[in-house]
């Protein structure tokens, strides 16, 4: 009875191991999903000084990005300003691909509940994509979006390593940009149901992919060289 009880104990285990491993290849799968269909580049076109005090110094630079859909199928946009939540600096484009960062800063959308955003949930719940709430990119379309990304360089780095010295990032430069958006809200929805997202994919699918997933852009190149 005893050798019955451990052989079911491992096999239960082994169970659990497999089914733990099936659900990471899923979310890896889900990115590199994401990645390939819908692709972020752009350039910074410039780079302004905004302040500085004896812990740090304020950058504000200036990007002009475009959305591509890589894909054989339509992507659903929103038609509102993407939340910019991280934003990374690299000694080059292939350390920022192996996230080797200099600098790395993030903040997130907060939880909310928002009018607006009440409002908008119940505007997005249709049968198909509003025109006026969302936009459409065909396979091969792009869409130009202009933004700002604010950058706080603390001068001695970051306490947890995360980011490197002002002196090391201006003497490194020219450096790698890269800036992460949230494409979809996590709170458009959220009170109406918790996977409101999710269940507008599945039924706008006849037109086009809802963008869900955030986005990276591609490498920019970024000079500190004028304020040296």
């Amino acid at each position: 009875m005893r050798n019955l009880t451990i052989k079911l104990f491992c096999l239960f285990f082994l169970l659990g191991v497999v089914g733990i491993a099936q659900s990471s290849n899923k979310v890896k799968i889900e990115k590199s999903y994401s990645a390939s269909d819908l692709c972020l580049r752009g350039k910074v076109t410039k780079v302004e000084f905004v302040r500085e005090n004896n812990h740090s110094i304020v950058f504000n630079a200036k990007l002009d990005l475009e959305f591509i859909n890589n894909s054989d199928k339509p992507i659903i946009l929103l038609k509102r300003e993407f939340w910019l939540g991280a934003k990374t600096i690299a000694r080059s484009s292939e350390e920022a691909n192996t996230n080797k960062y200099l600098y790395s800063s993030g903040g997130w959308e907060a939880v909310s509940d928002a009018p607006e955003l009440a409002e908008l949930s119940q505007q997005l719940n249709q049968p198909s994509p509003p025109s006026d709430l969302t936009q459409t990119l065909l396979p091969g379309e792009s869409m130009s979006y202009q933004t700002n990304a604010t950058l706080y360089i603390e001068k001695k780095g970051s306490f947890d390593k995360t980011s490197q010295s002002w002196d090391v990032i201006k003497q490194t430069s020219p450096v790698w940009l890269q800036v992460t958006f949230e494409i979809w809200s996590k709170n458009i929805g959220r009170r109406i149901e918790p996977k409101f997202g999710k269940t507008l994919q599945k039924r706008w699918k006849q037109f086009g992919e809802l963008q869900l997933n955030n986005i990276t852009s591609e490498p920019m190149s970024l000079t500190f060289a004028d304020f040296k």
